[in-house]
């Protein structure tokens, strides 16, 4: 791994290593990678990113940090598995990228996982953790695409892009509260 991300610094690629896409479950174990997108983990992904981005110094460690991406990594690769492998007409029930856009509900009104992610990736004290937190980006447009390309009805996606933009409101306006 180490060999693998030194060739890809000298030919300034991306040095991120990315989790190993989950194995597949047998059906009594399928739903077992629901615990990925489950509210606890999702509060406890939040809760440490938050840390991360108010620079709490003895409330998070970098080791902390590095588990939250490699699960929200997980969690993407599983999303797009999900999805490249969707029968038609079957209700798609694995919807990270969906929970992680949505802000915190009172009475933290905390940012969504995802505007704490893009904000993590200029902060400066982070620079071990850039690649993996661009790759989470990446990821997380890759399966938005995909999610409109499979997007059957135009009303819905609409819908979609209403609530995305809301949320983005919602996350400006913490923002500026917080910064006041």
């Amino acid at each position: 791994d180490k060999d693998k991300a030194e060739r890809k610094r000298e030919n300034k690629e991306d040095t991120a290593l990315p989790p190993p896409a989950l194995p597949p479950f047998c059906p009594l174990f399928a739903s077992l990678v629901n615990i990925l997108q489950c509210d606890v983990m999702l509060y406890i992904m939040g809760t440490i990113l938050q840390w991360a981005v108010e620079h709490h110094g003895s409330a998070w460690s970098e080791s902390m940090l590095q588990r939250v991406l490699h699960l929200i990594g997980m969690a993407l690769q599983e999303e797009k598995h999900h999805l490249e492998n969707a029968v038609e007409g079957h209700v798609q029930t694995f919807t990270f990228t969906q929970k992680i856009s949505k802000p915190g509900d009172a009475p933290h009104n905390s940012p969504s996982i995802l505007a704490m992610l893009e904000t993590l990736q200029n902060a400066p004290s982070l620079e071990a953790h850039k690649d993996m937190i661009r790759w989470l980006l990446k990821m997380f447009n890759a399966i938005k695409k995909i999610r409109e390309c499979s997007s059957s009805s135009p009303v819905a996606e609409a819908e979609g892009t209403i609530m995305e933009e809301s949320s983005r409101d919602k996350d400006k306006a913490e923002r500026k509260r917080k910064a006041e």
